[in-house]
C-alpha cells in the first residue's frame, strides 16, 4: 500500500501537533466530529492578514503557539499544499502511476458526508447567541449539498505543481528511486462561504419586507403583517418567483466580493431597499471538509518473459543483455481519507453590513409587481 509522506506541520496523521494543541485547549468538544486518516493544514500564503507575518509564523512554530482558532485556514485565503505519495518500502515491486483527489468522493466508505460542521457542535456554545439557553438551542442543520456527490467548492483544484496537468490528478514523476516511486501534487485554491450557508438578510422595501438566504427570497406585504404583536421573521413565507438566489449563488465568489457583499446578486436588492432590518452572519465557526486521495499503482511481476525463448526468468537473476518484456498486474486503487479544517473569516461581516448601510435606499423600488386589478 502506498504511503502519504508526513511533514507533521501541514500533512500527517490526525491530529497534527498544532491541532493537538488546539484540541488540548478546547477539550473534548474539539474532537466531536469524525476525522480522516490524514489531516491537511495548509501553510499560510497570505501574510497580509494581521498576525500572519513571516516573523510571526516563525515565532509561532518555535513557541508551538499556532493552535488558535484563527490559525486554521480561513475562507477566501489562498493556499497551496504539496502532498507527496511514495511507494511502500515493504513493497518494492509496486509502482505508482497516478494520484487524484476528489471533493466529491467516488467511494464513501460509509461516510455519509463530504463536509460537516466542526464548530459549533452539540457541546460547544453558539457563535453569536447571548444566553445559555439560546446556545443550547442552536442547531446548524446538515444540508443535502454536503453529501457525497453533491459537495462543490468551485475554486479548489488538485494538480501537479508545475501546472502541466490541470485536471484533478497528478501523474507519476521521477523520485529518488526512479520512475514510479514518488508523486508530488498540490491541493490549492481557496474555500468560499458556500457551505457556511446559514446567513440571512432582512430588508425593507416600499411594498414589502423580504428575507434573503440560501433558500431564496421570501416576502410579506405590509397589509399582511399582524398588528399589535411583536414582529416574527417566521411570518415571511411567500416565495418570490424567479428568485436568482439559491445554494449555488448566495455566497461571495471572491475575497473582493466577500468584503462588501453577501453575493453579487445582493447589490441590486440592497440598493432598491429602503432599509436594512437585520443581517445574520453564519453561526458556523469551522467546517471540516473530507477528501478521498485516490492512489493508482501496479505491481511489476517478478518474472519476465524472454522474447527469444518465451520462458520466464527471475527478474533479479536475469541476463541483463536480454531486453525485458514486463508483465504488469491490473491497476490497484488505494483510497486514503483526508480532511481539512476551514475557519469562517468573520472579519468580512462588518464590511458587508457597512456597505449595505451606505448603499441602501439608493433607488428605493417596490420589490413586487403590482397586484392584479390594483
Amino acid at each position: 500500500m502506498p504511503l502519504v509522506v508526513p511533514n507533521y506541520l501541514s500533512v500527517g496523521p490526525y491530529p497534527l501537533p498544532l491541532t493537538l494543541e488546539y484540541i488540548a485547549g478546547r477539550g473534548l468538544d474539539a474532537i466531536a466530529a469524525p476525522w480522516g486518516a490524514v489531516e491537511l493544514r495548509p501553510n499560510w500564503k497570505d501574510f497580509s492578514i494581521p498576525g500572519r507575518s513571516t516573523e510571526a509564523l516563525q515565532k509561532g512554530i518555535q513557541e508551538a503557539s499556532l493552535a488558535d482558532e484563527d490559525d486554521f485556514l480561513r475562507t477566501y485565503e489562498d493556499f497551496s499544499l504539496p502532498i507527496t505519495v511514495v511507494v511502500n518500502p515493504d513493497e518494492p515491486l509496486e509502482k505508482l502511476s497516478k494520484v487524484s483527489m476528489v471533493p466529491l468522493p467516488p467511494l464513501t466508505g460509509g461516510l455519509p458526508f463530504s463536509c460537516m460542521v466542526e464548530d459549533p457542535n452539540s457541546t460547544t456554545d453558539a457563535f453569536r447567541t447571548f444566553s445559555e439557553e439560546d446556545a443550547k438551542a442552536l442547531v446548524v442543520e446538515a444540508r443535502d449539498e454536503w453529501t457525497p456527490g453533491n459537495l462543490d467548492e468551485p475554486y479548489i483544484k488538485f494538480a501537479d505543481p508545475f501546472g502541466t496537468n490541470p485536471s484533478q490528478e497528478a501523474l507519476a514523476d521521477f523520485g529518488p528511486g526512479g520512475f514510479g516511486f514518488e508523486i508530488t501534487a498540490n491541493l490549492e485554491g481557496y474555500f468560499t462561504e458556500k457551505n457556511f450557508y446559514d446567513r440571512e438578510w432582512i430588508l425593507r422595501y416600499p411594498d414589502a419586507v423580504a428575507r434573503f438566504n440560501t433558500d431564496g427570497i421570501k416576502y410579506i406585504r405590509y397589509e399582511d403583517i399582524p398588528q399589535g404583536v411583536a414582529f416574527d421573521v417566521d411570518i415571511i413565507k411567500k416565495e418570490l418567483t424567479g428568485s436568482p438566489l439559491n445554494y449555488n449563488s448566495f455566497y461571495p465568489q471572491t475575497a473582493l466580493d466577500a468584503e462588501i457583499l453577501e453575493a453579487p446578486y445582493m447589490d441590486s436588492f440592497i440598493r432598491r431597499a429602503e432599509g436594512v432590518l437585520s443581517y445574520k452572519a453564519s453561526e458556523i465557526r469551522k467546517m471540516r471538509f473530507f477528501f478521498w486521495l485516490r492512489i493508482e499503482s501496479y505491481i511489476v511481476h517478478p518474472f519476465f518473459i524472454s522474447p527469444q525463448t518465451n520462458t520466464p526468468f527471475n527478474l533479479f537473476q536475469r541476463d541483463t543483455t536480454i531486453p525485458l518484456q514486463l508483465e504488469l498486474m491490473p491497476t490497484i486503487y488505494t483510497p486514503i481519507l483526508c480532511h481539512m479544517t476551514v475557519n469562517l473569516d468573520s472579519d468580512f461581516n462588518e464590511g458587508r453590513f457597512d456597505y449595505a448601510l451606505e448603499n441602501v435606499n439608493t433607488v428605493p423600488t417596490n420589490l413586487l409587481p403590482p397586484k392584479p386589478n390594483a
